[in-house]
């Protein structure tokens, strides 16, 4: 009880399908005042109508509960809900317990709604750079490309392995780096945006 009430970890138990423990974690995660309000809520309360992948909660989370008595535990993503009404994403830990001679459910879940969000917003960035008619690349403090879309690749007339883990030495000459780009870029190291136009000389293509 004291490891499982100091934990910053959301830990329930379920028997017959409705919750009869939770610690202090619980309560917070899905903002009940008490763990009265908690334990009268049941596993539909807090998931919403539907998860991500179109399959309504209360049939998917009865597929992994039942896999969970099979096989003695399961571990999945999930859409829970706090009692206000937000939802939030999940990773969900179920183990199957014997206590005093019952078979119970134990529930672990973690917050996961700030790296999901995240996940999606560099996805979105991904697909808005690689889908770009701009030349775009990034590049770390040593000058060395750790990305570039399409586009910049195709005007360079350059492969991707020929430009990614490469220096800007190694793609532009260090003629070009010392007189253009490295004034310019230290500029950008010390927090400044820079707008300058030059005019470069590519290889053509074919």
């Amino acid at each position: 009880h004291t490891l499982v009430d100091s934990s910053d970890t959301a830990i329930m138990l379920l028997y017959d399908g409705k919750f009869v423990e939770c610690n202090p974690a619980t309560l917070r995660m899905f903002g009940c005042d008490s763990k009265e309000e908690f334990l009268a809520l049941n596993p539909a309360l807090v998931s919403p109508e539907f998860q991500s992948n179109g399959m309504d909660s209360a049939s998917l989370a009865r597929q992994h509960i039942d896999l969970a008595m099979e096989k003695g535990s399961d571990r999945f993503d999930w859409i829970h809900k706090r009692i206000n009404g937000e939802e939030f994403f999940a990773e969900v830990h179920l183990t199957r317990l014997l206590i005093q001679g019952q078979i119970m459910m134990q529930g672990v879940v973690i917050d996961i709604n700030d790296r999901i969000l995240a996940e999606n917003k560099l996805n979105q960035y991904k697909h808005i750079v690689s889908s770009s008619l701009d030349m775009m690349a990034l590049l770390d403090t040593n000058y060395t490309y750790l990305a570039a879309n399409p586009e910049y690749l195709r005007t360079i007339n350059k492969e991707s392995h020929e430009v990614i883990g490469h220096s800007v030495l190694d793609v532009f000459g260090e003629a070009f780096f010392r007189d253009i780009s490295q004034p310019q870029a230290e500029l950008c190291l010390q927090g400044e945006v820079v707008h300058f136009q030059q005019w470069i000389d590519f290889p053509t293509h074919g």
